[in-house]
């Protein structure tokens, strides 16, 4: 069965920042739950963007320390859709975290 967006953003935060597999949970808040600092939050960006094989433009990532795991993979889900439906544009998604996300 294929990893769901969740697991590999477990699998890349795990191998990139150091955390525990296991011990994430969707419900971890990036910076609160997982003390990322600014510099944890750009090497994770960047990792997301080499492991989904996708560009998130840096407006969706302004609330990123208010965001959640489980609306990271809503994030990404959304931005692979876009690419998906040959939506590329200008780069620019209201991408902003929604509840159903939390």
């Amino acid at each position: 069965m294929a990893d769901t967006t969740f697991d590999r953003i477990n699998t890349v935060l795990s191998e990139t920042l150091g955390n525990a597999k296991e011990s994430l949970r969707p419900d971890h808040k990036l910076v609160e739950d997982l003390l990322l600092d600014s510099l944890d939050m750009v090497e994770m960006a960047m990792a997301l963007e080499v492991e989904f094989q996708v560009e998130i433009p840096d407006t969706d990532w302004e609330n990123a320390a208010d965001m959640t795991l489980a609306q990271v993979a809503d994030l990404i889900d959304r931005r692979l859709s876009c690419a998906r439906a040959g939506d590329i544009g200008d780069g620019y998604y209201d991408l902003t975290p929604t509840a159903e996300g939390a």
